[in-house]
């Protein structure tokens, strides 16, 4: 297949790319939200760039990790080791996040009245979905209720605290990730605490971290009151974990 530039695909992003993280990267948005993924997204070509290797010099490390922050080839592997166990904790978490909800749904059953849930979508949508689109998406939703009713539950059992030093810094994780998306990976902190501030600045955005950090909280909780039984695998048996 062959395409120019202003050509449109349409394509399916989970066949695409089988990386959760590469696709929430693509959207902008949370792993967490990965369901708004799915079905096929129409996508125009702006652009066509082609990538050559780089020479493994000191004009290499500058762009990478910023002006003299790494020297020789021995410090830049290492870093980029560094950099992977990072990446790789990070998804390992993630798929601790899946296993524990789907386990913790089967174990704590909920039980919701399925009709008047179906009455009240339609209402408060105000006829932007018909019943139609309700009934089609109501698993999707009831799971997610059910999940927030569980974290409900976690947080006021356990008395689980937020404060405003964890809503910094989750904004301040948001922000960094941002940058990241458009290549800038070495912002300055003092940028990144006036990024944070704006978006906690912002009602939505505020309410979108609050739930962040209570979601942040809730799987902290979890993971110290379970017994995680750690093991080594390959990257490839790695990555079949995140294949449905």
């Amino acid at each position: 297949l062959s395409s120019r530039k202003g050509d449109s695909l349409i394509i399916n992003l989970k066949k695409a790319y089988p990386n959760d993280a590469e696709i929430a990267g693509i959207l902008k948005i949370d792993k967490t939200n990965l369901e708004l993924a799915e079905g096929k997204f129409e996508v125009i070509i702006k652009d066509i760039s082609r990538f050559h290797p780089a020479e493994i010099n000191k004009d290499l490390f500058d762009k990478v990790y910023g002006p003299d922050k790494v020297k020789t080839e021995d410090e830049f592997r290492e870093k980029i080791a560094e950099d992977a166990k990072i990446y790789l904790k990070q998804e390992s978490d993630y798929r601790f996040r899946i296993d524990a909800r789907e386990i913790l749904a089967k174990k704590i059953k909920t039980d919701l009245p399925e009709e008047f849930l179906k009455r009240w979508l339609v209402a408060i949508n105000e006829g932007k979905f018909s019943e139609e689109q309700v009934e089609k998406e109501f698993e999707q939703f009831q799971q997610d209720l059910q999940w927030q009713l569980i974290k409900d539950k976690i947080v006021k059992e356990n008395n689980l605290q937020i404060n405003e030093d964890d809503m910094k810094s989750a904004a301040k994780d948001v922000a960094r990730m941002q940058f990241s998306q458009y290549g800038m990976n070495n912002v300055p902190d003092e940028h990144l605490e006036q990024f944070a501030q704006r978006i906690l600045e912002k009602q939505e955005d505020r309410n979108n971290i609050k739930s962040r950090v209570v979601e942040n909280k809730v799987f902290e909780f979890i993971k110290g009151t379970v017994k995680i039984d750690e093991k080594e695998i390959s990257f490839e048996k790695f990555n079949k974990l995140f294949e449905k």
